[in-house]
């Protein structure tokens, strides 16, 4: 003999899993008595006799009404999506997500990866629909909303999640788990608030050429910061010893560095605007580097060529756009930002000329690079840094960028511009044997003098006769002359 409870039980949690069974129940005010009302026009096996056809539910018994009504999982989705449903009818959609944590999202953005076939429906009453009667026969997921909520537009949005019924397959039957409804778009930057206006970069502009190491780092910044338009530069593809440094993983072996970062930067915000470039910059492109310069804010510089340096200075000096150079010294002992103000400061082919020392201390860290480098009679070693000496240099190009796209803009960060006057700045990662920084004093509790760990702000003028932002015919000399010509000799990979 099955019990009430037994019955009551099998009752509910088969109708939470969406199964079909002959027994519904209903409440009826005139006895105040939970029955279960068989509907003839299906059957099931779960169905039970009834002869008197109610139940009596007490505070024990009204505990399975929780009990197997929802597994653990999720469904999150973007409040955008509800904009372009119609009731009654089916929409398919593609999850991402993780299945054997049940977490399904729909969060706007084309971003690779794995995907789950599903369908969003809205209609009058979710609670009693069919699972199993909508959607489409691919689905792992559905997600079935009350159509007076959309239709209303309810300021509620747990009122909405749970008027919805949010079902996965697991196992071949449908189970029901939560579902989470969420403004990406209003909330994303939220909690800039008081910092500076929520919105104060979404229509911000970026250049960034090399998406290797510290470009990625640049990149990933840049949209956690809230810039919203990105030009991404890069012929390379990624490759497996990239990972430990790169802002992408071992899933993205073999794809472009450009349209791998694009998904990155779309995981991180799904309404960004990203433009791949899956090219070199170098001299026979200089016209697209140009178009490339011509219609951004702000450009970034992280490429590791000496000759691709040159040519996106040139390109932003002719355009008078910012552009900001970030790059590591050899085996990443230390690293400087250089930013150019056409008009205002120092250039990248002055720096070369007045520091060509400098400028040759670069970090070492593809086959490419070494090759371009290595002397007649030896090769030159691949000694790049580790992820956190890059991190440093990039997060500080990331947050001069940020300052000049905020130039005009009123915010706290404004204090700043007192102390981001230089156009160079030096950073150290450590006392690096063979270099001027071998010898000083260990950072421990010192607070005074030049120490590692530390950035610092150095002055430095322009170069008069620099032929790309001073007046290298006025200034000619054989001194002159013979800096430029050293600084093209780096392009040709000759160091000495």
């Amino acid at each position: 003999m099955v019990s009430q409870r037994e019955r009551l039980k099998d009752i509910m949690v088969d109708m939470a899993r969406g199964r079909d069974i002959g027994n519904k129940l209903e409440f009826d005010p005139r006895d105040k008595r939970v029955k279960p009302v068989s509907d003839r026009s299906y059957s099931s096996p779960y169905s039970y006799p009834d002869p008197d056809g109610a139940m009596n539910i007490s505070k024990t018994d009204a505990d399975l009404f929780g009990e197997g009504a929802r597994r653990d999982g999720r469904i999150v989705i973007t409040t955008a999506i509800l904009e372009d449903l119609e009731k009654d009818v089916a929409v398919p959609v593609h999850f991402s997500g993780n299945a054997s944590e049940r977490v399904f999202h729909l969060l706007g953005g084309g971003v690779d990866g794995v995907r789950f076939h599903g369908s969003l429906i809205a209609v009058d009453d979710p609670g009693h629909i069919r699972v199993q009667t909508i959607g489409f026969e691919t689905d792992d997921v559905r997600l079935i909303l009350e159509w007076s909520d959309i239709e209303g537009q309810k300021e509620s949005l747990k009122a909405v999640a749970a008027n919805a019924l949010g079902m996965i397959r697991d196992g071949g039957e449908w189970v029901q788990v939560a579902v989470d409804l969420v403004p990406v778009k209003e909330e994303l930057f939220s909690r800039f608030g008081g910092l500076l206006e929520t919105n104060a970069l979404a229509d911000a502009k970026v250049a960034i050429f090399g998406q290797g190491s510290g470009g990625s780092h640049i990149a990933i910044e840049l949209v956690k910061s809230g810039v919203g338009r990105f030009h991404l530069i890069d012929h390379d593809r990624l490759e497996v010893c990239n990972v430990a440094r790169h802002q992408c993983d071992l899933a993205d072996i073999g794809r472009l560095k450009v349209r791998a970062m694009a998904d990155a930067i779309k995981r991180k915000n799904p309404y960004a605007d990203v433009t791949t470039w899956p090219l070199k910059a170098e001299w026979e492109q200089f016209e697209t580097v140009l178009e490339i310069v011509r219609e951004v804010d702000l450009v970034f510089a992280a490429t590791d060529s000496h000759a691709s340096k040159l040519l996106i200075n040139q390109a932003c000096v002719q355009e008078g756009k910012t552009c900001i150079f970030a790059g590591a010294h050899r085996r990443a002992h230390g690293g400087q930002v250089i930013r150019v103000r056409p008009g205002k400061s120092i250039c990248f082919q002055c720096f070369s000329m007045l520091l060509p020392d400098q400028v040759q201390d670069q970090e070492i860290s593809s086959e490419e690079h070494a090759e371009g480098l290595a002397y007649t009679d030896r090769p030159v070693a691949i000694e790049p840094g580790l992820s956190t000496d890059i991190a440093p240099i990039a997060l500080m190009a990331t947050k001069i960028g940020i300052q000049e796209l905020l130039r005009d803009k009123p915010t706290t960060f404004r204090s700043l511009d007192q102390d981001l006057v230089a156009d160079w700045f030096l950073w150290l990662n450590r006392r690096e044997a063979g270099t001027q920084f071998e010898n000083l004093k260990p950072l421990a509790y010192e607070v005074d003098g030049m120490h590692i760990l530390r950035w610092y702000g150095i002055k430095i003028d322009r170069h008069e006769g620099c032929p790309i932002c001073g007046d290298f015919e006025a200034n000619y000399s054989d001194e002159n002359l013979n800096a430029v010509l050293q600084s093209l000799k780096a392009t040709e990979g000759v160091t000495r």
